[in-house]
């Protein structure tokens, strides 16, 4: 039975101030752009896939995410656990979700339609919008216990889950994160480490960082992540997220310099 859950949106809402992050506001604008392609390309099916890969293409057309494409990563889908995917919304093309044999089908987006399902398995496929927008001031941990219980009953009864957001960067990533600390015993810091290793692109925003320490707070009693100040934005961020900053400064300052 398909259950839809556009309704089940909490009321409550946290405010956290914390920085935009630009470079994924572009992911999603430029992601948008093309889940609005011709009928053409919208017919265009996916090639099989193996299972056992981390990162399962989708076989999108080259003319939408070249292989050159620096984009070309949106079109993975990534297997964070056997019963656990992670991608972004360009992804879903043709029958992959019947081919990936997902059972389970999470939508963290309040602007895209709803993730088109499998006519086979539709009446078995369970599926959940999670209402929010990438913003750093945004409340999703209002989701984290719902989403994560879901998860585990899906995984618990045999089936998969897949979790998408625009580009399978911040949304689907922090609520993939949120299920590593609760159900995989995992600590925040090494869930990310896991999760960034398989695909390398995430980055929650730094407001939904904020929300996963209190989270992990909430569920071991520990904490393994901090906000720091960066010198680079003038702004709190993980300490993660530390390093990333200082390689991508060096690198524009090289730029600058041979320029």
């Amino acid at each position: 039975m398909l259950i839809k859950s556009d309704s089940i949106i909490p009321s409550t809402r946290e405010e956290l101030t914390s920085v935009n992050d630009e470079d994924v506001k572009k992911d999603q604008e430029m992601v948008s752009s093309r889940l609005t392609g011709t009928s053409e390309e919208q017919e265009e099916g996916c090639g099989r896939t193996s299972k056992s890969q981390r990162h399962i293409s989708s076989q999108i057309s080259d003319r939408r995410l070249g292989r050159d494409s620096a984009f070309s990563y949106l079109s993975d889908i990534t297997e964070i656990k056997p019963h656990l995917l992670l991608c972004g919304a360009v992804a879903l093309r043709g029958n992959i979700l019947e081919e990936l044999n997902v059972t389970c089908v999470i939508n963290a987006t309040r602007e895209l339609p709803d993730t088109p399902l499998p006519n086979s398995t539709e009446q078995d496929t369970l599926y959940l919008r999670v209402n929010v927008e990438d913003k750093p001031d945004s409340n999703i941990l209002q989701w984290l216990d719902m989403v994560t219980d879901i998860v585990h009953q899906v995984k618990m009864a045999g089936g998969k889950t897949l979790i998408h957001c625009v580009a399978g960067i911040s949304r689907s990533a922090t609520l993939c994160l949120a299920y590593l600390i609760r159900y995989e015993d995992y600590s925040l810091h090494d869930a990310y480490l896991l999760l960034k290793s398989l695909r390398h692109t995430i980055r929650p925003n730094s407001g939904f960082f904020g929300q996963l320490i209190e989270f992990e707070k909430q569920i071991t009693g520990k904490q393994t992540v901090w906000m720091i100040q960066s010198d680079y934005t003038q702004s709190y961020i993980p300490q993660l997220y530390e390093e990333d900053f200082r390689r991508f400064r060096n690198l524009r300052q090289r730029r600058m310099e041979s320029s």
